[in-house]
């Protein structure tokens, strides 16, 4: 699989520890533990941050990614509201493709899912006390909270003003939006 994301970025940066959130270092296949655990690739490369799948900027012709269709890809980053749309943020997995009717998981130690479903989970990491951190089209840098990852604009097609999912009780305490 690849080129991954942070691939692209080893020019700039020596540690590979720059890849992973201080709460979250040990991969799954070490005895990390969700959502404390950071992923690790088939290559071996370990890290606990993941990147907005619709970010990609796919060449000219090109109406599929991984399977997914790239019409709501952004492709720049001279768009209207980048200040809300994510570019990478704490996640389970290196990567992802939220959907507005994406469910949460059910569970808060969830990790892992099928790829293509639910995808919003990769991201809904109870790292931080009901938040992740991110950054953004507009290269700022924020706290999020978990309900919050529900209305920021994933991609084009992303519809904001959805009805929220039914909360699982691990969420249900944290604050709507």
């Amino acid at each position: 699989m690849g080129p991954w994301w942070f691939i692209f970025l080893q020019p700039y940066y020596k540690e590979q520890d720059l890849l992973l959130c201080p709460m979250a270092t040990k991969p799954y296949q070490e005895g990390g533990w969700a959502p404390f655990a950071a992923w690790r690739t088939s290559e071996g490369d370990s890290g606990s941050y993941g990147a907005n799948g619709y970010i990609i900027n796919t060449p000219p012709g090109m109406d599929f990614q991984l399977g997914r269709p790239t019409e709501g890809n952004w492709r720049t980053t001279d768009v209207k509201g980048a200040a809300n749309i994510p570019v990478l943020l704490d996640a389970l997995w290196v990567n992802g493709w939220p959907e507005h009717y994406d469910q949460p998981a059910e569970f808060e130690d969830w990790w892992m899912d099928e790829i293509g479903a639910n995808e919003m989970r990769r991201f809904c990491a109870n790292r931080h006390n009901g938040c992740v951190n991110g950054v953004f089209v507009d290269f700022s840098i924020r706290k999020i909270e978990l309900k919050q990852l529900w209305r920021l604009k994933w991609s084009r097609g992303y519809n904001v003003n959805a009805d929220p999912p039914i909360w699982p009780d691990w969420m249900r305490k944290f604050k709507d939006y």
